[in-house]
């Protein structure tokens, strides 16, 4: 999560300041990142926090939230920044709540007819797939709310109905087999601007239990 959020950071940032704009970073000063070019400022608490992003985004043209959706934190800011009404480069507050939700994303997917792969919540131990689940010898379980490969896990069908602990507010889909791959769009003012896909490494993690995207 940390690797992936300062990468897009510092990425967002050169492209800026190439562009010729002033960069100015809001930063929580446990984050070990460098921003070269960019003027930032540390925060210590949330009070903090909140006081310089709410000055910030009224004096800014222009804001970029870069916050995972754990916890609803980035919707979270996104819905501040239209309270304060400040414009940003983030897809819209709506976009990002059925985004930021993997439940949710599964479903609009669905209902547009477009294919994805079957997702519903998962209990833990006991879970049994509904009638519409599809047959498969193993599943990937995940945080409904999650950045990158947080907290997932490939198991096999045993394991996922026998021996697998609680999880809090987790989904569950089948493994699908192919190229992993990260598709982005920008969504605001009812327009979509799709962005480069890239290719996701991703490898087994056994000091976490899962997997670990690189």
């Amino acid at each position: 999560c940390l690797q992936q959020g300062g990468a897009m950071l510092r990425t967002a940032a050169f492209d800026l300041r190439k562009a010729g704009h002033e960069v100015s970073v809001l930063l929580d000063e446990r984050l070990p990142w460098s921003i070269s070019g960019a003027g930032v400022s540390l925060v210590s608490t949330i009070q903090e926090m909140h006081e310089h992003f709410d000055a910030r985004a009224r004096n800014a043209d222009v804001t970029l939230v870069i916050a995972p959706e754990s916890d609803g934190l980035l919707v979270k800011y996104l819905r501040r920044l239209d309270e304060i009404g400040a414009y940003t480069l983030n897809s819209s507050v709506d976009a990002a709540a059925v985004s930021s939700d993997k439940l949710a994303t599964f479903k609009q997917l669905r209902a547009a007819g477009v294919p994805t792969p079957h997702t519903e919540m998962y209990t833990g131990r006991g879970w049994q797939p509904t009638k519409d689940y599809p047959a498969t010898d193993e599943y990937v379980i995940k945080p409904r709310m999650g950045v990158g490969c947080e907290n997932t896990a490939v198991v096999g069908v045993n394991t996922v109905r026998e021996l697998w602990p609680q999880t809090h507010d987790a989904v569950i889909q089948p493994r699908v087999a192919g190229v992993s791959a990260s598709a982005s769009v920008m969504v605001h003012d009812r327009q979509i601007m799709p962005l480069l896909a890239g290719v996701q490494h991703i490898v087994e993690d056994p000091a976490e239990g899962g997997l670990s995207l690189l």
